[in-house]
């Protein structure tokens, strides 16, 4: 059953693209050989037609499928949030971090997707209901090393815990149930050991962490019964 739902997404996968490049490129085969024939004397003014006019849907096809690309994209990228030049009504919003920090929503209303910013965990946001997108926690350790924590609602969060309700008279207040957890899952097969790393807040949230621009993966000790290490390494990306 495995072995066929692999080909059937293999054979899909090939014949999607390819039948898109016949609807949107098919056309310049009527319209060449109605212009060869015309050439020739033998007619064709029936495929010129026909070419033509399969040619301006497929480009009609072509710029919609643009058009929608860009409005997709423009969904899914972060406008900054300004205070000083929105002119509608404004809240606030006060998570637990006390400092650097960025939340983005999607406004329920519709609208672009917002990136708020903050020093102390406050933010200015529009009125109405937001779908929670992600967080984003900085701080700085004493080695001078910049940390940034980065955390999206659980899949399995419920619909109150994924959106936040802005009003202009009391703060909105978002939970995010700091400190963080690591924790590992181990899976074993006969002789082979494979192991997740994870990190989550108390309600649930998973989270991804990043130092500085490095991209040096968390490591590992295994140890026995006893407490004795018996293996170390480091964690892979993916």
């Amino acid at each position: 059953m495995d072995a066929l739902v692999v080909i059937l997404a293999v054979v899909f996968g090939l014949a999607f693209p390819l039948a898109a490049a016949a609807v949107l490129l098919g056309w310049l085969v009527p319209l060449i050989m109605g212009i060869t024939r015309a050439r020739r004397g033998r007619g064709g003014g029936r495929l010129i037609a026909a070419g033509g006019a399969w040619g301006l849907v497929a480009v009609g096809i072509a710029i919609w499928l643009v058009y929608s690309l860009v409005t997709l994209s423009s969904r899914f990228t972060p406008e900054t949030f300004d205070p000083q030049e929105y002119a509608g009504e404004t809240g606030k919003i006060v998570i637990a971090w006390q400092g650097p920090c960025e939340l983005t929503l999607y406004p329920e209303s519709g609208g672009e997707m917002l990136r708020l910013s903050s020093e102390n965990g406050q933010f200015t946001a529009p009125t109405g209901r937001h779908s929670i997108a992600s967080w984003t926690l900085r701080a700085t350790d004493q080695s001078g090393s910049e940390w940034s924590v980065i955390g999206r609602p659980g899949y399995d969060w419920p619909e109150q815990k994924r959106t936040v309700g802005v009003n202009s008279t009391t703060p909105a207040q978002i939970d995010l149930q700091l400190p963080l957890r690591a924790s590992i899952n181990a899976d074993v097969g006969g002789d082979d050991v494979s192991m997740g790393f994870s990190l989550s807040d108390g309600a649930g949230g998973q989270y991804t962490i990043s130092s500085g621009g490095r991209d040096d993966p968390p490591g590992f000790e295994m140890m026995d019964g006893s407490g004795r290490v018996v293996l170390t390494g480091d964690f892979e990306y993916g």
